[in-house]
């Protein structure tokens, strides 16, 4: 019968899926392992057998199903596709190496406590994460926690709710237990049926299961289903101590509080319990380890035969790499000035919908604008940072020619009316001034792709541009035809380029939204992998998670469309933060390969020269960025920081100087500032550079910054100034992520060289942006490189 039914199942999903080998465990499902044969994926394919999926509505199960698929985290797995064969309802989700917690406990009882703690983190950060998108799991347990190395990751998110919502039923025990729980981690409340059941019903499952894990048995072990679930309602567990009375009391006082019998007496948040754990480290009331991440092995990665498909469109939507901490701004395409190649702008087209709320729906249309004229063999384009300077500024056209090394000028306005939009664009000649042509399209926002294509064909025209095949197919290009899908990617960039914590959570939001319109849109899963690097540096969040999830989401917008080259910058910035820097250059150039122009990629390339210590390469790299986009503060922020790395103190002086000149107000040209004048002896004008720094970049200045700030008061003879900076990270890691790299250079900079070595080697194993950036070249190291122990450090950071 089971054959029969394999080879039935393999007949019914055809050519999509081939079927490998069944896993066993699945509970109410039948598991397989099987090969997505589009893109030669291996998932795990969970299919409902027929006595249970006799009682279930199928559009009701899919949907939820569909709902939970938006979940986007690196402790959960990940549900890629759902559908139905021969009647029977089925999901897929990637193949994690690795087994399930309940395997382990089933092997070794009771685990060190080390381990209970990484799992336990790793699932409150899922519970967290989805509980926050009102997502409630409703049957956490082993089965369900898969161990990816030291690594755990949650599977099954709104499994449990799907079979419920669409109806399934059954006539015992084990039929309920299987679509609303298991009787050993069932929440009182669901034991009673309760139909208010909410978050909290994860955190008493969770409870059980760390019990379980400290223990070796759960609160009630050597039961009856039907006692246990007496016993969940009535009965009190076993205190911890009296089983293993090596556990911390202020773990197992906080599992007897996650057991509490009235969710209202519990832990309100997945996110509280986890600050009480971090609490607990930070007091050494429990030894904890550095937080750790899903580990690459745990994401899907494509064939490279995938990415060598012959490329035909090339956009330029790359995040911005962390240095400092913040961001290196991403760039367009612009060629190099004086060449005798055509070469363009196109100015931030005027919203004239009447709506400010509009102006991500112009500024989105400019940007998709810039991407498309920059697909045309023959013209350059400007960098939309560069173009982007001039906006709201009554500047003549003659003189943005100048400064950004172009002829033409493209100017526009976009008013959108419901789903109507009228789109006006006009070129006009930047050496004289005079206009050459303008033209008005209206549409629906439907026919919005179209109109861009027929503005870039009429330029091209003008500019007496030939478009040959392939120019037209990029022109012609529709990335979604889902409208609400594009308008959300929209939003999404409008908040992405704004680079504060809070924009960058909603565009993230957006961008997941608009993947979930339409989840063959490879541009909203590129925007997340670009937006997800930037977290370590606006929301204090440790490297490891958010470089993992940009991973996850560069593969998936690649394995949509394999020539977008912002993935592979986002890719790039990855491999230079896990220290693997040969595959970050590999990736900075496939994306210079797919877009010559691309000023970031050339930008981010410097990185991995600065980490291998050669800060002229570097530097090279970084003054092709800087002619590719020559009003870009970042690029040019960054060219001064790496003249600080070769001592040029000086010079780099000079060049940050003119970063400040353009705009006063920016936060980081005056910290670079303040280094560079702190490494030549002017500590007074040092320090003030660094206060007026730290000013403007907000309330919570990143953690680095203060560290170079310490270290001029060091130089200075300013020992207790520094000290008390040092004392301010120290009591800020007690409740966020704080680089312990920041710290390792303060206490360096005090004299204190054994703990400085301990901090930068817990960084290290973080992959901090700190360390990864500053330590191989900034002098504030120097002092250590002497040191037989900074030859190790280097060792582990996979440097010569």
């Amino acid at each position: 019968m089971d054959a029969d039914f394999r080879a039935q199942l393999q007949r019914s999903l055809g050519s999509t899926y081939t079927l490998e080998r069944e896993l066993g465990g699945g509970g109410m499902s039948r598991v397989f392992v099987a090969t997505e044969t589009a893109i030669d994926r291996a998932v795990v394919l969970k299919i409902l057998p027929p006595e249970l999926a006799a009682g279930v509505n199928i559009d009701r199960f899919r949907r939820e199903i569909q709902l939970a698929g938006k979940l986007n985290h690196p402790h959960i797995v990940p549900i890629l596709a759902s559908g139905v064969a021969d009647g029977l309802p089925y999901y897929t989700m990637p193949l994690v190496e690795g087994e399930s917690l309940r395997t382990r406990l089933t092997r070794e009882g009771a685990l060190p406590l080390p381990d209970v703690l990484d799992y336990l983190r790793g699932v409150l950060s899922a519970l967290a994460y989805a509980h926050g998108h009102d997502v409630v799991h409703r049957d956490i347990k082993p089965d369900n926690v898969l161990l990816a190395g030291e690594f755990a990751v949650v599977t099954d998110f709104g499994v449990a709710k799907a079979l419920s919502t669409s109806g399934a039923t059954g006539g015992g025990l084990t039929s309920v237990g299987l679509v609303l729980g298991t009787p050993a981690y069932m929440a009182p409340e669901q034991v009673a049926a309760d139909p208010h059941v909410d978050h909290r019903a994860d955190l008493y499952a969770l409870g059980a299961m760390t019990y379980e894990m400290l223990t070796g048995q759960p609160p009630f072990a050597a039961r009856t289903p039907q006692a246990i679930l007496a016993a969940q309602i009535a009965e009190t567990p076993d205190p911890i101590e009296r089983r293993r009375a090596s556990v911390p009391p202020a773990l197992s006082q906080l599992v007897m509080r996650l057991l509490a019998k009235s969710p209202a007496d519990r832990p309100q948040s997945a996110q509280s319990v986890l600050r009480e754990i971090d609490a607990m480290g930070a007091g050494g009331e429990i030894a904890l380890t550095p937080a750790r991440a899903v580990p690459a092995r745990a994401t899907w990665r494509p064939p490279r035969s995938v990415l060598a498909t012959a490329v035909l469109i090339a956009l330029a939507v790359a995040g911005a790499l962390v240095v400092r901490g913040r961001p290196l701004d991403h760039a367009s395409a612009v060629g190099a000035p004086g060449t005798a190649q055509a070469s363009i702008a196109v100015l931030p087209f005027v919203n004239m919908s009447g709506e400010k709320d509009s102006e991500f729906f112009s500024d989105g249309m400019t940007e998709e604008l810039i991407d498309r004229l920059a697909s045309i063999r023959g013209l350059r384009v400007a960098a939309r940072t560069s173009a982007f300077a001039f906006k709201g500024k009554d500047v003549d056209v003659r003189e943005i020619g100048r400064q950004l090394h172009v002829h033409s000028v493209v100017e526009g306005s976009v008013r959108r009316m419901g789903s109507r939009i009228r789109v006006t664009a006009q070129l006009i000649d930047a050496d004289s001034g005079f206009h050459r042509w303008s033209d008005t399209y209206d549409g629906d926002l439907r026919d919005v792709f179209a109109v861009q294509q027929q503005i870039g064909t009429a330029i091209a025209a003008q500019l007496r541009i030939t478009l040959v095949g392939r120019d037209s197919a990029l022109l012609a290009r529709t990335p979604t035809l889902d409208t609400a899908a594009h308008t959300l990617y929209l939003q999404g960039r409008f908040f992405w380029n704004k680079r504060t914590g809070d924009a960058l959570r909603r565009a993230a939001a957006l961008f997941r939204q608009a993947a979930a319109h339409d989840p063959a849109y490879a541009e909203a899963y590129s925007g997340l992998a670009e937006t997800y690097v930037l977290f370590p540096a606006y929301l204090d969040v440790a490297e490891g998670p958010a470089l993992d999830s940009a991973e996850q989401m560069a593969w998936k917008a690649l394995s949509l469309d394999s020539a977008l080259s912002g993935p592979h910058a986002a890719l790039g910035m990855v491999s230079t933060f896990r220290f693997h820097r040969e595959a970050a250059k590999e990736e900075y150039d496939h994306a210079i390969a797919l877009r010559p122009n691309y000023a970031t990629a050339h930008h981010w390339k410097g990185y991995p020269l600065l980490a291998l210590q050669q800060p002229a390469g570097a530097l090279t790299e970084l003054r092709i960025a800087q002619q590719l986009d020559p009003l870009s503060l970042v690029i040019r922020q960054d060219v001064a920081l790496d003249l600080v790395f070769m001592r040029e103190f000086s010079s780099a002086e000079s060049e940050i100087r003119r970063v400040i000149d353009l705009d006063p107000s920016y936060a980081y040209g005056w910290l670079i500032l303040g280094e560079a004048l702190a490494y030549q002896s002017k500590s007074d004008s040092a320090i003030a550079a660094f206060r007026r720094g730290i000013a403007l970049s907000g309330t919570e200045p990143y953690a680095g910054d203060v560290a170079l700030m310490a270290v001029a008061f060091a130089r200075a003879g300013r020992a207790d100034s520094a000290l008390a900076l040092l004392r301010t990270l120290e009591r800020q890691a007690r409740a966020r992520y704080v680089s312990p790299a920041a710290m390792g250079l303060i206490a360096l900079n005090l004299g204190d060289r054994d703990r400085a070595v301990r901090l930068i080697g817990r960084a290290i194993d973080a992959h901090d942006s700190f360390v990864v950036c500053y330590f191989p070249l900034d002098p504030g190291f120097d002092s250590l490189r002497a040191d037989p122990r900074f030859t190790d450090l280097k060792r582990r950071m996979n440097l010569r």
